[in-house]
């Protein structure tokens, strides 16, 4: 079994960079490690990574978490940035390189959500992706 972990990441990150849409309200401020100092809005991404071998397939899931944080007054840029990341990966399984295996679904897990943080200010939003890659 190869862990395919950082193969994913960096293609998810290379399809967020590509996706126009997205760029044009985040710009390139999407993280697996978040700067001091960065300016909102931005991108944090996360995964975590699960056996999935079947008889002789060595496999692994993997969830996707995107946290997008503005301090914007309202939830607006980030619900936006939120579809955005939806509509770059969802079912665009053909759009994603690895360097690593072969992306086999990419797919929406229905886990999304929209909270302000303790802080007051600034606005949180998180969606989820499934990923199989084989």
């Amino acid at each position: 079994m190869s862990d395919t972990t950082l193969s994913a990441l960096k293609g998810v990150t290379t399809r967020l960079l590509a996706y126009t849409d997205l760029t044009d309200v985040v710009g390139t401020k999407i993280y697996s490690n978040v700067p001091q100092q960065t300016s909102f809005p931005y991108i944090y991404m996360e995964m975590e990574s699960f056996d999935w071998s079947q008889q002789d397939d060595a496999n692994l899931r993997h969830i996707l978490k995107i946290h997008a944080y503005s301090r914007n007054s309202s939830p607006k840029e980030v619900m936006t940035i939120k579809q955005e990341c939806y509509n770059a990966l969802n079912r665009q399984e053909e759009n994603i390189s690895l360097d690593v295996g072969v992306m086999v679904i990419l797919q929406y897990s229905g886990i999304s959500t929209t909270f302000k943080e303790v802080d007051g200010k600034t606005w949180h939003s998180v969606v989820e992706f499934e990923l199989i890659i084989d």
